[in-house]
């Protein structure tokens, strides 16, 4: 007997590492579906997504489809030539149409960032560690017409580490993720899996990441500033400003230090190799930074070439 035809639909780095485990694995995937390559960097090349990446790597042969919208027959186009008997979805990045949920036999199924029903929506990750949440998880769910609305059918919590960046925490989470999707997707198989509905009076939402969300605001307490950054770090990166060009912060930390009475963003310098700045409760050491136009630099040169000065004011 045949195994069961399995159609994958993710984007980005986290969906690609479920993808690659579940073909090293030896699932039976009929196609992959993922966002259209996108224009980056100054030259405005096509750049493939992740999840492609590692379909035409680790799947030879299996059909990659890249629909704009799967409405107005994309949707249905693809099913008819993969057949998939269940839908696996990974931070695909649209909403499925309801004729693409109800034609697999056993379903479509997500994996989610978070413990639902907290943080529904699409940046889940980011906004746990925003919030300053000590624990967060993911959650094995089918999908319904609503957003991240279906019955949940698994999770696994784990905690979040004191100064853990959204890339970091991300990157385990991927990791562990794997393991617990292929056991989500054989007790579907099995018919072993039990979904619940989710309680709507703990429905919280994590909205994508605005750039300007990612400037920091030193009026706000060390420990804010601090989770801030951590939420926005890698992508799409802290940044702050100083005499008008921008600063990108890459590495900090809350200062525990003695702190002078000084004003919101001004730095100063506990020694003559730290920097840090004055928030609106306590202050923030800066480790590693970017000025507009140059490359990383540790804090240490930043003083020593007089790239940042005592008595700056950031912001």
């Amino acid at each position: 007997m045949n195994s069961p035809r399995i159609l994958f639909m993710g984007t980005p780095d986290f969906a690609a590492v479920q993808l690659e485990y579940l073909a090293e694995k030896g699932y039976n995937i009929s196609g992959v579906v993922c966002r259209p390559d996108s224009a980056k960097n100054r030259g405005m090349k096509l750049i493939p997504p992740p999840v492609k990446v590692s379909a035409q790597q680790f799947l030879a042969g299996v059909p990659v489809y890249q629909p704009a919208s799967l409405r107005d027959g994309a949707g249905e186009s693809i099913l008819a030539e993969t057949s998939p008997d269940l839908i696996v979805v990974v931070a695909y990045g649209r909403i499925l149409p309801k004729s693409v949920l109800d034609y697999p036999k056993f379903g479509c199924i997500n994996l989610h960032g978070s413990i639902l029903p907290a943080y529904r929506g699409a940046a889940p990750i980011q906004r746990a560690i925003m919030n300053g949440d000590k624990t967060t998880g993911l959650s094995l769910m089918y999908l319904s017409e609503g957003m991240d609305e279906g019955d949940v059918f698994d999770t696994v919590e784990t905690p979040i580490g004191e100064t853990e960046t959204y890339g970091e925490l991300s990157s385990r989470l991927a990791a562990l993720g794997r393991e617990f999707l292929a056991r989500g997707i054989d007790s579907v198989f099995s018919g072993t899996a039990r979904a619940v509905p989710q309680d709507p009076a703990f429905v919280t939402y994590a909205p994508m990441i605005e750039k300007a969300e990612a400037k920091l605001d030193f009026s706000m307490d060390a420990e804010r500033v601090c989770n801030v950054f951590r939420a926005v770090t890698p992508n799409p990166g802290a940044a702050t400003v100083r005499a008008g060009r921008q600063l990108r912060i890459n590495s900090m930390r809350v200062y525990r230090g003695d702190i002078p009475e000084l004003p919101a963003g001004t730095v100063f310098f506990p020694t003559r190799k730290t920097a840090c700045v004055v928030c609106g409760s306590g202050a923030v050491e800066l480790l590693r930074l970017s000025p507009e136009g140059r490359r990383e630099t540790a804090v240490s040169d930043l003083i020593n070439g007089r790239g940042l000065a005592a008595g700056d004011v950031l912001g």
